[in-house]
């Protein structure tokens, strides 16, 4: 009989987690990077904050 998730270990959700997450597949889109650097870029950094978006100042 197979378990329900709330009856399994933690280390048991862990592996069937990793296992569906090793075998997705996630295509690469250039398109999508560069709009998530320019979303990034219009977010200004945490106050206090040592790093940059971007790189180290």
């Amino acid at each position: 009989m197979r378990k329900k998730s709330y009856d399994r270990s933690d280390k048991e959700l862990d592996e069937a987690l990793r296992k569906i997450a090793d075998s997705a597949e996630i295509p690469f889109s250039e398109e999508d990077w560069e709009d998530m650097q320019a979303r990034l870029d219009q977010v200004s950094p945490p106050s206090g904050s040592v790093l940059k978006v971007g790189g180290i100042d």
